[in-house]
């Protein structure tokens, strides 16, 4: 075989190889952050969120039907004049470009669950709103208008996210606006 040829049939075997790797799934715990980085999402403004072992709240859901039993939970007033949840994920195609020292990665895919509360007491916020964006462009809004039902809706996707380019992505996730909303962010799943 000629020289040339021999090369071009490293490069397509290897390049089979690359497309040939199937993409992973990963998790970013509210708490515990990425399975694989340990990056953990940044709550603003900190004070206002809690978690499982709060004492005071009115919305307490199950921690044992939670994702590593733990959530992250706030009710939003417009005297916050914002609230949100920003978080990097790192992609787990075979391409993907890694930078440990910042904690910014790539990804393809993602996709975020909430614990939805539904009828808790009278006066108890428990209307779900939330925007999504994603390296500073809006994707996407997600709202939940609570039932009679007093059950917690555990798992909830509230935003999905496919075809991006396999390179660094920040989601955040905000709410803002004049009205009472409580969010309740257990996890998040990125490809």
């Amino acid at each position: 075989m000629p020289p040339g040829a021999v090369l071009l049939f490293i490069h397509f075997l290897l390049a089979s190889s690359v497309y040939a790797q199937k993409l992973t799934n990963r998790t970013i715990d509210d708490t515990n952050g990425d399975s694989v980085t340990g990056a953990v999402p940044v709550y603003t403004p900190e004070a206002v969120w809690d978690g499982p072992s709060c004492n005071g709240c009115a919305i307490l859901p199950n921690r044992a039907q939670t994702f590593d039993g733990t959530y992250h939970a706030a009710t939003y007033n417009s005297g916050l004049r914002d609230m949100e949840i920003s978080m990097s994920f790192t992609g787990a195609s075979p391409c993907s470009s890694r930078s440990l020292a910042i904690k910014r990665f790539a990804g393809v895919a993602i996709y975020v669950f909430f614990i939805l509360a539904n009828h808790v007491a009278d006066g108890i916020t428990t209307t779900t709103a939330a925007n999504f964006s994603i390296d500073g462009t809006y994707r996407g809004t997600f709202n939940h208008t609570p039932s009679t039902s007093t059950d917690f809706e555990f798992d909830a996707l509230v935003f999905a996210q496919t075809g991006l380019e396999n390179a660094t992505h920040t989601l955040v996730i905000s709410t803002q606006g004049p009205n009472d909303i409580y969010v309740n962010f257990d996890y998040a799943k990125y490809t």
